[in-house]
């Protein structure tokens, strides 16, 4: 099979100049997600490739409708570099299918030829951190024992049900066209999963040891003033974000950052446990189509 970037060669090879934006699909790959699962690293790092050009900021949520597919392709093609091999887009909102509707199709449309990746964590410390992660955004979040039972809680979980948030993006693209990261392995074995990803879009790696942190961990993020994690979040946030450097970045929330800031809540034992029970079965059904087994010492 061939890789993403021979195939954008073959396909503009010396015309690309001539041919210009038209030569090509308007991004050859997305990754999905999942939220609270390594993307905001994965941005970072992708973004220090050569042959690559990733959307201006992490998140252009362009082919949700309730958010920029109504500005149209010339707005999403000034969101790349023009003369990179390949372009590349990182949105977990495509994997909230409880909220956003008909995201699938929307790429396939664009670009029925694309490659998606999806990096899959734990799902029940991935629904801890998405807890944690909204209350460090300003969002009122019920007592972790309230959780299950409210409308935000249904949406966490339904986050994630891996199985259920890829099976419709599997109606619409082949298993060939999907890369399935495991967190773990992106944290604990970095060269290995980033050599899979370079094998699996076709590009030259480089840069191996720039860090697979938790550039977005909620610990950290709890830190910084309210402020800032809502005018983060605003369209100007996200434009003078897009312009900064991930050092710069995290220079700005160090310097904001408050010396004493409200402890983590911690979820109990039992709740994690019935965390887990709401999940399994979509734990398993994911298992079987697609192989992957979770720590379960990380929650």
């Amino acid at each position: 099979m061939l890789g993403l970037a021979k195939m954008a060669e073959q396909h503009t090879g010396s015309k690309w100049h001539r041919q210009g934006e038209a030569a090509r699909p308007l991004v050859d790959f997305l990754v999905i997600g999942a939220m609270r699962a390594g993307t905001t690293a994965l941005h970072h790092w992708l973004t220090s490739q050569p042959d690559l050009t990733m959307a201006k900021s992490k998140e252009s949520d362009f082919f949700i409708a309730e958010k920029n597919y109504g500005r149209g392709p010339q707005w999403y093609q000034k969101q790349f570099c023009p003369h990179t091999m390949l372009r590349g887009d990182i949105s977990p909102n495509y994997t909230k299918r409880d909220v956003f509707k008909n995201v699938p199709a929307r790429a396939a449309k664009a670009n029925a030829q694309m490659k998606i990746i999806f990096i899959a964590r734990d799902p029940v410390a991935r629904a801890i951190s998405h807890y944690h992660h909204s209350l460090a955004m300003g969002q009122n979040m019920p007592e972790p024992e309230a959780l299950l039972g409210s409308e935000v809680g249904a949406h966490i979980l339904a986050t994630s049900r891996y199985f259920y948030q890829l099976q419709i993006w599997w109606d619409y693209f082949s298993a060939d066209q999907f890369l399935i990261l495991d967190y773990n392995q992106w944290l604990q074995a970095p060269h290995q999963a980033k050599t899979k990803l370079a094998d699996f879009l076709g590009f030259n790696l480089t840069d191996h040891e720039q860090s697979t942190s938790r550039l977005n961990d909620s610990e950290n993020l709890q830190k910084l003033p309210r402020w800032w994690t809502r005018a983060s979040q605003t369209p100007m946030g996200k434009m003078l974000r897009s312009g900064l450097s991930a050092e710069n970045k995290q220079k700005l929330k160090k310097h904001f950052s408050r010396k004493n800031h409200q402890p983590k809540i911690e979820f109990s034992p039992a709740l994690r446990a019935e965390i887990y029970a709401h999940l399994e079965e979509d734990i398993e059904l994911f298992h079987k189509a697609t192989g992957l087994n979770f720590d379960q010492g990380e929650h």
